[in-house]
């Protein structure tokens, strides 16, 4: 297939560009490069600098005919959310819904796979670990627009006849991410503890997450495009293991041969304090499992920092 994967040269993007050319597709990229990079892009794939919001978008779909899309452009940082809402509304719902309007309607494509968010959906959940089908209660605008985001795909999917299925991630690690504006935390902490410098947790360290590798998620959206039946999916993409802040921390240690120097600080408000994610549908319907555990994961992105 001819795929399309909107943030293609971003932390999460760029993966699944691999893992689709390793499966022998053929992969054209969409990206401003506000927060991806070019070095991620491979050599011979076609990269167009385009924003989802812009005019130009449209000749891309037109001189391109795209048979599937991999949507993982997006405003990811759930904490920039909180202080800036009107930047996630412009990325995460205008920029879809302009990409819809031309994947449905005037170059329909056969499958489009959404990337979405598990750890910033659910919430403080009651019942854990999630499931897809608990009520979504998102508390920060991050995961307000994920939501928003998802409903406008049931819309196209029942109105227009768009195969979709939309991957809802638990909290995603690996390679490539120190090339981010923000680094998420799992690379954050392996540098600071790499070059001995602080580490400041919000809260007391005891808050968890279901940490997955970018490896098993890139993998995730090559199974989703593979899927044969043209319905409306959502699974959660996710470890499946509950894992704390000091956990990973004492792991990167280890895996280091450093002690952390630690600074706790106030929990924010908005941040959730417990998340697992249930991947049982997942490995049901996209016949897909998670290949890395945490401790496996980690010291894989601690061998690709080392030294930088």
């Amino acid at each position: 297939m001819k795929v399309l994967v909107t943030g293609g040269a971003g932390f999460v993007g760029s993966h699944v560009v691999d893992a689709l050319l390793k499966g022998g597709h053929r992969v054209v990229i969409v990206d401003d490069l506000s927060s991806g990079h070019r070095m991620n892009v491979h050599q011979g794939v076609k990269c167009y600098k385009v924003a989802l919001t812009s005019p130009k978008l449209e000749h891309v779909f037109k001189k391109e005919r795209f048979d599937a899309i991999c949507h993982l452009a997006a405003k990811t940082n759930m904490r920039e959310s909180l202080s800036d809402p009107y930047a996630d509304i412009t990325s995460n719902i205008l920029g879809l819904v302009h990409l819809l309007e031309l994947a449905s309607k005037k170059y329909p494509v056969k499958k489009f796979v959404f990337s979405s968010t598990g750890g910033a959906l659910y919430g403080n959940a009651k019942t854990l670990p999630c499931v897809e089908d608990m009520p979504a209660n998102p508390i920060s605008p991050y995961g307000v627009a994920k939501l928003a985001g998802e409903k406008y795909l049931y819309y196209y999917h029942h109105v227009h006849d768009l195969p979709v299925v939309i991957l809802r991630y638990s909290n995603v690690y690996g390679p490539r991410n120190e090339r981010k504006e923000h680094v998420g935390a799992v690379t954050s902490f392996i540098q600071r503890v790499r070059d001995g410098k602080k580490i400041y947790i919000n809260g007391n360290g005891k808050q968890t997450r279901d940490f997955v590798y970018v490896e098993d998620v890139a993998r995730a959206n090559v199974r989703a495009l593979s899927r044969r039946k043209r319905n409306y999916l959502v699974c959660n993409i996710s470890g499946g293991v509950e894992t704390s802040v000091i956990r990973v921390i004492r792991l990167i240690e280890r895996f280091i041969g450093k002690k952390a120097k630690l600074v706790f600080k106030p929990a924010i408000r908005g941040e959730v304090k417990r998340s697992i994610l249930s991947n049982k549908r997942a490995k049901q319907y996209l016949r897909w499992t998670p290949r890395y555990s945490v401790e496996e994961g980690v010291a894989k992105t601690v061998d690709h920092l080392r030294g930088q």
